[in-house]
């Protein structure tokens, strides 16, 4: 908890420490700020009869500093004539805003029992898509309709709108949990999901040299964020698995990552196989950092919307605008297929735990199924176009 004068600039730049949920700022009238992952809240703190309370008057920037200051002086001069408004408050059951439960979602469920990268992926959806719309309407007060009306809004992005709506689910699903409303509420459960379209796009060999041109190219000025789109591709790992990927999990000795449960999509620890240029890559690397293999700006903590930006510029460079990055972990899939290795090897490979999963990466590009389409016409060419073998007949005579 911090001390000092509150001013609209410092409110704007106050960030929460790392590994930490909140920040407290006070000042010593009693005004205060929370600062959370997503939202700014602005509070008095006051004594009544010994006992210390806290009062939400608002999220800042909606709530501007001078009015919070006004209301803080009502609050207090309440407090002086005997009341106390932060009990009255509760008396009535005020019910949370969504801005100010999704604070608490992230702080008691996200954080604890998901992913980092999933945390993040929920901070953003939230940040961007959801409390614009909802964030300062209470939870009682978003029903279906609301809820159908953000899904309708984003009809050309289905996959982004399937996603809020399973966000807002899980709120509601953790609002009726923790008692802030009734078992059964939830506005989310009636919005029917859009279809989505699975997306798969191989890369042929014609466009994994390109590929390889483009990052020789852009190695220079850039040689990190290459390397961690090299090892994506060698590796067939996740992007979260290689962009946080730590010196405490490679095994150069083993020829092996080795990631803890907490790291992983699969909830379990996982070791991923490195190739002998993965290897390469992960030897040449510099330990510019003691902590994280591909570090970014801030010690200790890696690089995330650089390797984006870079990967953005290789692959217009490569002339493959339409490629992600996740690409290359299909990529690496279709090879492997390609070239006769079993599901069940390729699932290990991707640290997959249900053959089904599998199956979606298990599909050929255009080149493999070209080349095995030729073998085949050829094979069946061959025997169609050849005249019968004597011993062919032979054998039928000595089987008679």
């Amino acid at each position: 908890m911090r001390v000092e004068k509150l001013t609209e600039t410092r409110l704007e730049k106050f960030t929460v420490p790392e590994g930490k949920a909140e920040l407290f700022v006070w000042e010593r009238s009693g005004l205060g700020v929370r600062v959370g992952l997503l939202r700014r809240t602005l509070v008095v703190q006051y004594r009544h009869r010994g006992r210390q309370r806290r009062l939400v008057l608002g999220h800042w920037p909606m709530l501007p500093l001078a009015a919070a200051r006004a209301k803080a002086a009502e609050v207090l001069a309440r407090v002086e004539r005997g009341e106390d408004p932060g009990a009255e408050a509760q008396e009535r059951g005020e019910v949370p805003t969504l801005a100010a439960f999704s604070e608490r979602y992230l702080a008691q469920h996200a954080r604890p029992h998901k992913r980092p990268s999933s945390v993040r992926g929920d901070q953003w959806l939230l940040g961007k898509v959801i409390l614009p719309a909802l964030g300062g309407w209470r939870l009682d007060e978003i029903g279906r309709r609301e809820v159908q009306r953000l899904h309708a809004d984003m009809v050309d992005r289905p996959i982004l709108a399937n996603r809020a709506r399973a966000l807002l689910a899980t709120l509601f699903h953790l609002a009726e949990e923790w008692g802030e409303l009734p078992v059964g509420s939830n506005p989310a459960q009636g919005v029917r999901r859009y279809r989505e379209t699975p997306r798969e796009r191989f890369l042929s060999e014609a466009e994994l040299a390109r590929l390889g041109e483009a990052l020789r190219v852009h190695a220079g000025g850039a040689p990190l964020a290459v390397a961690a789109v090299r090892l994506l591709l060698f590796t067939g790992a996740r992007k979260s698995e290689i962009i946080d990927l730590r010196w405490a999990e490679v095994n150069l000795a083993g020829a092996c990552l080795r990631l803890p449960a907490e790291r992983c999509k699969e909830k379990r620890p996982k070791t991923l196989p490195l190739s002998p240029p993965a290897l390469e890559v992960l030897t040449k690397l510099p330990r510019l950092d003691d902590a994280v293999v591909f570090p970014g700006a801030r010690p200790g903590l890696p690089m995330r919307g650089k390797i984006e930006s870079v990967w953005s510029e290789v692959r217009r460079t490569a002339g493959l605008d339409d490629v992600r990055l996740h690409d290359l972990r299909h990529g690496f899939a279709s090879v492997a297929v390609a070239g006769g290795l079993g599901l069940p090897i390729l699932g290990a490979l991707l640290g997959h735990t249900q053959p089904s999963t599998t199956a979606r990466y298990a599909h050929l590009s255009a080149d493999p199924l070209r080349a095995a389409s030729n073998l085949i016409g050829a094979r069946l060419a061959a025997t169609l176009d050849s005249k019968p073998r004597a011993e062919v007949v032979a054998l039928h005579e000595a089987r008679s």
